[in-house]
């Protein structure tokens, strides 16, 4: 089954997706839609076969945000995927799945959610890694909840006086 992760942006909140890209790789290819200036939490995990990387929407532009929407539209439309997560809560990339023609979407319940299969509450005090596994559960994958985050620094363009430094285990807080 081909997969599409929205997580967009918020560097934390990237990072605490991540352990997400390997449950579901197990049977699947797995694609993740993120943000420029969040691609560098997930670009080398070994998870992900491909990364969808955009710039800011909205932009201010309203012109530029529609350009941008359409040609996302056309890239994902391509990829034919069976399904999508939206780890968002906001109705546009619900509509730019199913402009995509992704048959099943599944995400966090927003105001309005007129194209998803599924979606279930977001819970502002609820851990946000096993809420986005459950909403995997939701989608019919059975997933176990994850013991830990991953990280997969680009080694090979840290100095290696840093890398030194860096422990063989990392502790990430995320408090919301």
């Amino acid at each position: 089954m081909k997969v599409l992760v929205i997580k967009l942006s918020a560097l934390g909140d990237v990072l605490a997706s991540s352990p997400l890209f390997t449950l579901l790789a197990v049977e699947n290819e797995v694609h993740h839609l993120v943000m420029s200036h969040c691609q560098d939490v997930t670009s080398n995990n070994p998870a992900i076969a491909k990364h969808h990387i955009i710039d800011l929407i909205p932009s201010g532009s309203p012109w530029l945000d529609f350009w941008r929407s359409f040609r996302l539209i056309m890239k994902l439309r391509v990829e034919k995927y069976d399904v999508a997560f939206v780890f968002h809560r906001n109705v546009a990339f619900q509509i730019i799945c199913w402009l995509a023609g992704v048959s099943q979407i599944y995400g966090f319940s927003s105001r309005w959610n007129p194209f998803f299969t599924r979606h279930m509450p977001y819970r502002t005090n609820h851990n946000r890694t096993l809420q986005e596994c459950a909403l995997l559960r939701l989608g019919g994958f059975d997933v176990q909840d994850p013991e830990h985050l991953e990280f997969y620094p680009e080694l090979d363009v840290l100095p290696n006086e840093l890398m030194a430094l860096l422990p063989k285990r990392f502790i990430a807080c995320n408090p919301g």
